[in-house]
């Protein structure tokens, strides 16, 4: 489980998202350990209540696993998540944190800095923004004031010349390739 994030038991103020996280059951399970609460029994098969320094967050898979679809499928195939939390820091870390074991779960090879405008306040707002331009094959790994780190590795056209650092910029957020060691 990542070490910012504890198991917590009780009710979570959600009050920022959800957003909505294209990770693995493997990559949620790397990053936050076994789900550890329980929702809508015929909605929602797994879910986990966590704490972290900037609150606390729920995330749970909606619709999308055996529990809706009258038992068909498995839990280890349900590939999007659900997260909601007391606030934007909250939810942010929880997205940077199931993206970044998404990325080495996948072998991400390929780095990218946006660079955070001056006039932003909040950061963690701003990688939700850059999280939002991304192909599935391309993740936020991590955000503070030098700027958004994001990883991932080219496939069937989506590329980071082709495809993302272009379309970053149609949302006015400059981007531009750089080496691991300078993330």
């Amino acid at each position: 489980m990542d070490a910012h994030f504890t198991q917590y038991t009780g009710s979570v103020n959600e009050a920022y998202g959800p957003l909505h996280a294209d990770v693995s059951y493997a990559a949620m399970v790397i990053a936050f350990g076994e789900p550890n609460s329980y929702d809508d029994p015929d909605k929602v098969d797994v879910a986990w209540d966590l704490e972290c320094e900037d609150g606390k967050v729920h995330i749970y898979n909606y619709k999308n696993g055996p529990a809706y679809n009258n038992g068909r499928g498995r839990i280890e195939d349900i590939g999007t998540f659900s997260i909601q939390g007391e606030n934007s820091g909250a939810v942010g870390r929880a997205l940077i944190a199931a993206n970044s074991a998404k990325l080495d779960l996948d072998g991400a090879t390929i780095t990218i800095r946006a660079a955070v405008p001056a006039d932003i306040e909040d950061i963690t707002a701003f990688g939700v923004k850059v999280q939002r331009y991304l192909p599935s094959n391309y993740a936020l790994a991590s955000i503070d004031q030098a700027g958004a780190i994001v990883r991932g590795r080219d496939a069937a056209g989506w590329t980071a010349t082709e495809y993302v650092i272009p379309r970053l910029a149609s949302g006015g957020i400059v981007a531009a390739i750089v080496d691991e060691e300078d993330a």
